[in-house]
């Protein structure tokens, strides 16, 4: 899309580089044992994860932020892989609306 044609010369590479390291599949950068598990309990504001199903980040890869975000919200694009928002976004645009609407109208809204 003509979106990701325009920020691919912007990202930055240099420094995705530099804390991930050459690619997606092996992390060879600063990140590779970094970690923030253990604190995802303290996040008080509602939360959503989505993915795709076809996406390289597997439902594994994403259950501890399910498991201890408290208030987290779920959804899994199945015809997506990595960019729902793109690929999906007839479904998604839709979903998204809702899910902020659904925390304005909550009494859990900060």
């Amino acid at each position: 899309p003509d979106c990701m044609q325009m920020g691919v010369p912007k990202m930055g590479m240099e420094v995705y580089q530099g804390i991930n390291g050459p690619n997606d599949f092996r992390i060879f950068g600063t990140m590779k044992n970094w970690t923030a598990v253990d604190k995802l309990h303290q996040i008080q504001v509602p939360t959503l994860v989505t993915r795709g199903g076809w996406d390289e980040i597997t439902k594994s890869c994403i259950q501890p932020q399910l498991d201890n975000i408290p208030n987290v919200r779920y959804h899994e694009f199945p015809l997506s892989a990595h960019m729902v928002h793109l690929e999906e976004a007839p479904t998604y645009v839709p979903m998204l609306i809702e899910f902020i609407t659904s925390v304005e109208n909550s009494s859990v809204n900060p």
